[in-house]
Formats: C-alpha cells, sequence, structure tokens
C-alpha cells in the first residue's frame, strides 16, 4: 500500500486568477487528454510536459491535408529514431483560446497505446506558452495567462529546472537497501510510468526483466524494481512504486494523478495539492 504525507506546511487557500478557457479533460489511460479542433476536426491530444515537439497522427495530417515541411527525426519511450513528417505550422482550437504549434511533427500513432483513440500530442511548446491546470478531481484542464496569473491556491510551491524543451524536478528516492538520494528527474506527464530512477539497480531486492519503450519507438530490455520512498517538496510517498530502468529518468503519471496541479513554466515552478480522495 502506498501512503502519501506532508512533510511541512502549505500556502493558504485564496480566490484563483480567471482562465482564460477550462477544457473538459479524459484520462488516457492516467495521461490527461482534452479535445481541440484542428480545422473542422475534433481530436483528442494528449499532454505531454516530455514532448519536445507537439504531435498529430500522420494518416490524420494526410486527410486534412495539412501542409509538410520536410522530414525529422523523433525520439519517443523507446529505443532508436523514428522518421517524422515536419508539418507547417497550424493552429489548434481549445474551446475560446486558438494555439499554434511552431514546429509540429506527423508520425503513425496506431500503436503509442491510447485507451481514448488520442490522435495528438501537445508537448511541452502548450506548458511554456500558457499556465495549465490540470484539476483531476473535476476531470478538467485550465489555461491561464501567465502574465496575470497568481497563485492563491493551498498547494505547495514546487521549483522546477527548465531547460527547453524539458523540464526537471528534484526529487529525494530511495530504494530498499539504498538510502535515499537527491536526483534531478524528468517532469514528464506523457509516460504512464511512476517514477524511473536506475536507483532500483543497486536496489537489495530481486529485479524483473521487462520490456520497455511501449509507445514511439523500438521496445527494448530492461528491469523493473522499486521505490521504497519518493519525497517532492513537502510530499512523502511511501511504499513501493514501480521503477523502470535503462531509459529517461522521470517522474510519471503513476505519481501525478495523486495531485491536482499548477505547472507555471514562466516562473519555473508548479504547485502540488493531494488529491481530496487519495489514489492507491
Amino acid at each position: 500500500m502506498l501512503a502519501l504525507s506532508a512533510a511541512g506546511s502549505v500556502a493558504a487557500s485564496n480566490e484563483a486568477s480567471r482562465a482564460l478557457t477550462v477544457l473538459p479533460a479524459k484520462l488516457d489511460g492516467s495521461v490527461m487528454a482534452v479535445e481541440g479542433r484542428v480545422h473542422s476536426k475534433d481530436i483528442w491530444f494528449d499532454l505531454d510536459t516530455g514532448g519536445l515537439h507537439s504531435i498529430v497522427d500522420r494518416s490524420l495530417a494526410e486527410s486534412l491535408r495539412l501542409p509538410a515541411a520536410g522530414v525529422a527525426g523523433v525520439h519517443g519511450a523507446g529505443k532508436g529514431t523514428i522518421e517524422a513528417l515536419a508539418l507547417q505550422p497550424f493552429p489548434v482550437q481549445l474551446r475560446s483560446v486558438t494555439f499554434r504549434l511552431h514546429d509540429p511533427l506527423a508520425l503513425d500513432l496506431s500503436r503509442a497505446g491510447s485507451s481514448i483513440g488520442a490522435r495528438g500530442l501537445l508537448g511541452f511548446e502548450l506548458f511554456r506558452r500558457y499556465v495549465v491546470e490540470f484539476d483531476y478531481d473535476r476531470a478538467t484542464v485550465a489555461l491561464f495567462e501567465p502574465a496575470s496569473y497568481v497563485y492563491r491556491g493551498a498547494g505547495a510551491r514546487i521549483p522546477l529546472v527548465i531547460r527547453a524543451p524539458r523540464a526537471f524536478v528534484w526529487a529525494v528516492v530511495a530504494a530498499p537497501g539504498v538510502a535515499p538520494e537527491r536526483h534531478l528527474l524528468r517532469l514528464d506527464t506523457g509516460s504512464s510510468d511512476a517514477v524511473d530512477d536506475d536507483i532500483v539497480l543497486r536496489s537489495s531486492e530481486p529485479k524483473r526483466e521487462i520490456e520497455g519503450g511501449v509507445g514511439i519507438g523500438s521496445r527494448f530490455k530492461t528491469y523493473l524494481g522499486f521505490v521504497s520512498s519518493l519525497r517532492i517538496g513537502p510530499y512523502v510517498m511511501h511504499g513501493d512504486l514501480p521503477s523502470a530502468t535503462g531509459g529517461v529518468q522521470l517522474i510519471g503519471t503513476g505519481v501525478w494523478h495523486r495531485f491536482n496541479i499548477v505547472f507555471d513554466f514562466s516562473r519555473s515552478c508548479m504547485y502540488l495539492t493531494p488529491r481530496t480522495q487519495p489514489k492507491s
């Protein structure tokens, strides 16, 4: 059983800033997804802080006749580089907000494992442009203008390290037989994993060989172990968190879905509020 506790105090609650738009959301597995319109087509987009590019399915791009701009190589959860079609910039309508993708790609997403039939991905550029709020309890995603945004919620402010087009967070990680260590891990809302950290290779408990790289790219052999505790800011998760090795070291939605979150990349921070219904 995994337990979440707070090791410090959090800010007082107050009236929030006004959102530019509030979008109904779905969980694609444990990944937050919203519906957007491209030309006359409504499609579901996964929201991925770890996505270096925004992506649409190649067959969709062809059916919508989105103009191409060449080819590009892209890396995903799997090994190797996949050739993608680079597209010219185009807008995505998110209710009242028109968000222009600056360097979108098109590639085959049919084997990416979407449980809701998502045919696109909005990556780092969305989080760089807006303050983005994930409210898992209400199943909504809200977008705010960074310049006027003021956080007055009850969550803890967590500093981020922004190295565009990536974001990282400091965490204290421990494994069975390994004392807690402070690691810089990628913030990845597009991964359904909990915490992937090679610390488990030094664990005193057995590891299991598994197939990694589900999603974009080629699959590869890796090892699955457990992280025994994870601390992010004042919050500590105790128990067994599955942890894969040999790939990108990250914190994914296996952890993030336990919180309601505000991502404010403009101020290099995020705000975490434990959910009203704790998740196992």
